[in-house]
């Protein structure tokens, strides 16, 4: 009897759901099967409020199989995704304003193209380029946040811990947070606009990196990166 059907002897599977979760909901267990229990980027694995199957009269959340292991968007819902180190027993989604929504949706939907992500990139490590070595974050990264949060979105006020990589940082929130980030600023460089916050703050050879990787895909763009960020060059000599 192959894996699949043992899943479903106890377990309905969820519209998109990966073999994995569908796994752990069977009778046996993934760990039966040899699945990971755990994902690649820490304890634990993503779940969306609205990806759930009721079943013998409880309600199951799921993951599903076109989630990337640093999601943070459902792409099906447009809405944040959370990571639990075991599948939630009650899963609450928050009621959230249309312009919130539109962000998540567009957030999702720009993940998702391949083409956009050596860019973003680029823009991930400038705004990650610590201003002050002081401090274990960059101000540009901790100003933007800031700015989310006050908006309404679902992040801390400041990232909690230092990242991990560019695109990882260790904590679900941040991974949001830095995500939307690089989300407006490419927005703002594409359509030539500001991204409604003042500019980041970044070092001179940071920006300067960042106007030469940019200037090879999009030339056009280069005039454009004073509207995202400002030289904030950090020297002993300041106070």
């Amino acid at each position: 009897m192959k894996v699949e059907h043992w899943a479903a002897l106890g377990a309905r599977r969820g519209a998109g759901e990966s073999l994995a979760s569908w796994l752990r909901a069977s009778p046996l267990g993934a760990e039966a099967f040899g699945v990971p229990p755990t994902s690649e980027l820490g304890v634990g694995s993503l779940f969306c409020p609205a990806c759930h199957v009721d079943e013998m009269g409880r309600r199951r959340w799921y993951t599903r199989e076109d989630w990337p292991v640093d999601g943070v968007v459902c792409a099906t819902h447009a809405l944040p995704l959370l990571r639990c180190e075991t599948a939630p027993a009650r899963l609450w989604g928050r009621r959230w304003s249309k312009t919130l929504r539109d962000e998540f949706r567009a957030l999702g939907m720009w993940s998702q193209q391949v083409q956009v992500h050596a860019v973003g990139d680029a823009i991930a490590h400038a705004v990650c380029a610590r201003s002050d070595p002081r401090v274990a974050h960059s101000r540009a990264w901790t100003e933007a946040q800031w700015h989310l949060w006050a908006s309404g979105w679902p992040v801390r006020t400041a990232p909690r811990f230092p990242r991990r990589g560019p695109l990882t940082p260790v904590l679900q929130f941040d991974r949001l947070a830095l995500a939307a980030i690089v989300h407006r600023v490419f927005v703002a460089l594409d359509i030539g606009q500001e991204t409604g916050w003042p500019a980041l703050p970044i070092r001179a050879r940071a920006l300067a990196w960042l106007e030469g990787r940019i200037g090879r895909v999009h030339p056009h763009w280069r005039p454009r990166l004073a509207l995202c960020f400002r030289d904030a060059t950090w020297s002993k000599s300041r106070t």
